[in-house]
C-alpha cells in the first residue's frame, strides 16, 4: 500500500497522502502504534526527502492512526469500549462512524490546505525512487498476492466474521505467502508471530507484545476492582451524575470524565474502562442506550490520548516516527476537533430542555 502509494505522490499531497494513508493502514491493523510503525516512518523519511516540515506530516498520520485506533473491527481499544459500555460492537460502530464524519471531511480540507502551504518545494523524482527502493529492500520480489491477507481481513470485517476467525485466517494467509512464495521457513514464521516483525528500526504485531498489552488490561481491572470495593467510584459516579438532568449533560460529563482520566492516569485503557463501567448504570436509568455511552467514550478521551504530551499512546505514536508529542500536537487536527464536535453536538438545545423528564431520552447527532 505505501509502495504504490508513494509512486503517486507529490509535495502538495504528501500530507493529504499521509492522513489517508495513515488511516487505511490502522483501520487494516487495528492500532494507531502499529499504523505508526509499519508505515510512519517511510511517510516520514519522504518528508525529509522533500525538505517538507515534519510537524504537519506527523500530525496527518497521527490523526490518520487514530482512526483505525477508534473505528476498525480489529481494534482492541473499539472492542473494550464496547464491552466496558455494554454494547454490541456493531451497533455503537455505526454510532462512532456518524459523529466521525464531519470532522473526517473538515481534515480532509485542512490537510488538503496544509499541503498548498507547506508543499511548495522542489521536487526530484530521485525521491521517489530512493524511497521506494527503501520499501522493497526486505523482499527479493514483488508479488501481488501480498495484498490478499489485508484485503481478506478487510471482506470479512465488512461481512461482520468474528474477529478472531478473521485474524486467523489473515494470519494463515499471511504465512502461507511467506512460506510458499518467498521460502520463509517455518521456524522462521513462528518466531515472527511470537515477537513480532521488525520493520523500520521497530517491532511490529506479535504475541508477546500482545501479553504485556494484556497486562496492562488486568492490572487496569484490578485497579477497578481495588477501587471499586473501597466504594471509591460509586462516589465518583455520583458526582457526576449528581446534577445531570439531560442525556445531552450526562454525554458530556462522561466525555470530561474519560478526557480527565487519560490526564491523569497516562494511559488509554484506564479512560476506556472507568467511564463505561461507572456509567452504565446512569445511562440505563436515564432512558439512554449503550451506544450513547461507547460515543462518549470514543470521541473524548480516546483520542485525546494521543494528543496529550504524557499519555503513553502520544509517545508510543512519536517514538515511532521520531517526531516529538508537541511538534505534532497543532497539526493533529482530528484528535482535537472531534471532542470540540462531540462537545458541541452534545450541548443542551435550549433551556426547555432541561425540564424535561429524566427518563425521557433525547436523539443524539
Amino acid at each position: 500500500m505505501v509502495y504504490h502509494g508513494v509512486s503517486l505522490i507529490t509535495p502538495p499531497f504528501l500530507i493529504l497522502f499521509a492522513f489517508l494513508l495513515s488511516l487505511g493502514v490502522s483501520m487494516l491493523l487495528g492500532t494507531s502504534v502499529g499504523a505508526m510503525s509499519t508505515m510512519g516512518i517511510a511517510v516520514i523519511g519522504l518528508t525529509h526527502a522533500f525538505q517538507m516540515p515534519v510537524g504537519p506530516v506527523a500530525g496527518a498520520l497521527v490523526s490518520g492512526a487514530f482512526v483505525g485506533d477508534r473505528t476498525s473491527p480489529l481494534s482492541g481499544s473499539a472492542h473494550l469500549t464496547a464491552t466496558m459500555a455494554g454494547a454490541p460492537f456493531y451497533r455503537g460502530w455505526k454510532v462512532i462512524i456518524k459523529s466521525l464524519f464531519p470532522v473526517f471531511l473538515l481534515c480532509l480540507f485542512l490537510y488538503a490546505g496544509l499541503g498548498i502551504i507547506y508543499g511548495d518545494v522542489p521536487f526530484r523524482a530521485d525521491d521517489l525512487a530512493q524511497v521506494r527502493r527503501q520499501l522493497l529492500a526486505p523482499y527479493p520480489f514483488f508479488s501481488p498476492w501480498l495484498w490478499l491477507p489485508p484485503l481478506s481481513v478487510l471482506i470479512c470485517a465488512l461481512f461482520r466474521i468474528p474477529v478472531l476467525i478473521n485474524l486467523a485466517q489473515g494470519a494463515i494467509l499471511g504465512a502461507g505467502i511467506g512460506l510458499f512464495l518467498y521460502d520463509i521457513p517455518l521456524t522462521t514464521l513462528l518466531q515472527t508471530a511470537w515477537t513480532g516483525a521488525e520493520r523500520y528500526r521497530h517491532p511490529v504485531g506479535g504475541i508477546w507484545p500482545m501479553i504485556q498489552a494484556l497486562g496492562v488490561i488486568m492490572s487496569a481491572g484490578a485497579l477497578y476492582g481495588t477501587m471499586q470495593s473501597a466504594c471509591i467510584l460509586d462516589r465518583v459516579s455520583q458526582s457526576i451524575t449528581h446534577s445531570a438532568s439531560t442525556p445531552e449533560q450526562l454525554m458530556r460529563r462522561t466525555g470530561l470524565f474519560s478526557v480527565a482520566i487519560a490526564l491523569l492516569t497516562c494511559n488509554q485503557t484506564l479512560c476506556l474502562m472507568m467511564p463505561g463501567k461507572l456509567m452504565r448504570r446512569s445511562y440505563t436509568e436515564m432512558g439512554m442506550t449503550s451506544s450513547q455511552l461507547v460515543r462518549s467514550i470514543s470521541d473524548t478521551g480516546m483520542v485525546m490520548a494521543g494528543w496529550i504530551p504524557w499519555n503513553l499512546n502520544a509517545l508510543l505514536c512519536a517514538a515511532a516516527i521520531g517526531v516529538p508529542v508537541v511538534q505534532y500536537m497543532p497539526f493533529a487536527y482530528l484528535l482535537f476537533l472531534l471532542p470540540l464536535y462531540f462537545f458541541w453536538s452534545t450541548r443542551t438545545k435550549n433551556t426547555g430542555s432541561r425540564n424535561r423528564q429524566v427518563s425521557s431520552p433525547t436523539p443524539i447527532p
